[in-house]
Parts: structure tokens; sequence; C-alpha cells
């Protein structure tokens, strides 16, 4: 298992899916299968199919978990705790 190569893979994948599906909306800026003058910046939106990307990544990270057998292994140490932990807020206030 090569888990850099598999999650660049996966990446890749959920915005290949992504551009595949709404390819009648990324081919301008207005105008689309709802009509002529729908715009169509929630879907050319990097963020939209950057995210995409970052869901399929994070389901293949948790498949490579699984199979590295440390799913629910992990435990803060104690001086790392959120609720011990000074983050110097209130010295600031």
């Amino acid at each position: 298992m090569n888990v850099d190569t598999d999650t660049q893979f996966a990446y890749l994948a959920g915005i290949r899916d992504f551009v595949e599906n709404k390819k009648a909306y990324l081919q301008a800026q207005v105008g689309n299968p709802e009509g002529a003058d729908k715009p169509n910046k929630k879907y050319y939106d990097p963020r939209v199919w950057v995210r995409e990307g970052e869901k399929t990544l994070a389901a293949r990270v948790k498949v490579a978990c699984a199979d590295l057998g440390n799913v629910g292994t992990y435990s803060a140490p104690f001086h790392l705790s959120i609720a011990t932990y000074d983050f110097g807020v209130t010295d600031r206030l």
C-alpha cells in the first residue's frame, strides 16, 4: 500500500467525477441545462470541486487507517487535552 499515491488518486477521483457529472454546467459562466440565463458560479467555484476531492481523499484515508489497524488507537497525552491546554487567549482579553 502506498498511502501517498492512493490519497492523491482519491483526491483526483473526486474532482474528476465532479467535472464529469457537471460538464454541462462548466462550459460557460452563464447558461446550462436549466436555462440560457442561469449562472454556473456554484459549479465552477474552486471551493466546490476542491471539496469533492477532499471528501474522496478523506474516505480513502479512513480505509487506509482501517487497513493499517490504527482506527481508535490514538489517545491524546494529558498535557495536550483541550481542557487543560492554555491557548493564551485570556491574557489578550
